[in-house]
C-alpha cells in the first residue's frame, strides 16, 4: 500500500494527486485521538473492570506522498475508490444492506462470496476506521480469503 494526496486528476493511464497528505494524515491523528479520549472518558466514569485508559496509539507520520503515478508503471490494474465521511451505498447492486442501509458483515466478510469491507467505523474494533486500525482487520479478511481458497482447491480435486 502506498499513500498519496487527494486525487486530482486521471486520465485512465495516470492519476495525479494534490500535496495535502501530511495535512490530511495530521488530521486524521487528531480526529482518532480525540474519539478515544471521549471513549476513555466514558469509560473512567463509568468505572469498574477496563476503566484504565487505553495505550495511546502511536503518531502515524508518513512522508508526502507522490505527485503523480503511472498505473500500468506501477503494475496496477485493480483501482479501489474508497471516500468520502457519511457511508452511502445507493451504487450497491448486491444484497448486503442491512435495514440502516448499511453493508451488513461479519469482521468484514459479507455474505456475499467475494465481496469484503475494510474501514468502516467500529468493524471490528474501535480505531477500525484510521490507517493505524485497518491493518487488523485486513489481516482477518485476508486470512478467510486465503481459507475459502484453501477450500474450493480442496473440494475441486
Amino acid at each position: 500500500m502506498r499513500l498519496a494526496g487527494r486525487l486530482v486528476a486521471a486520465d485512465g493511464q495516470r492519476l495525479s494527486f494534490a500535496d495535502d497528505l501530511p495535512a490530511t494524515i495530521g488530521g486524521a491523528q487528531a480526529r482518532m485521538e480525540r474519539l478515544l479520549s471521549t471513549i476513555d472518558g466514558y469509560l473512567a466514569r463509568r468505572g469498574g473492570e477496563g476503566a484504565d485508559p487505553a495505550d495511546p496509539p502511536a503518531p502515524f507520520t508518513t512522508p508526502a506522498g507522490p505527485a503523480k503515478l503511472d498505473l500500468r508503471r506501477a503494475g496496477i490494474s485493480t483501482v479501489i475508490w474508497a471516500t468520502g465521511y457519511q457511508p452511502a451505498y445507493p451504487w450497491l447492486r448486491v444484497p448486503v444492506l442491512d435495514r440502516h442501509g448499511q453493508i451488513a458483515h461479519h469482521r468484514g466478510v459479507t455474505s456475499v462470496p467475494g465481496l469484503y469491507v475494510l474501514g468502516l467505523k467500529f468493524q471490528y474494533r474501535r480505531n477500525s476506521s484510521f490507517v493505524d486500525g485497518v491493518a487488523s482487520d485486513a489481516r482477518f479478511v485476508a486470512a478467510h480469503v486465503m481459507m475459502r481458497r484453501m477450500t474450493a482447491r480442496a473440494l475441486s480435486a
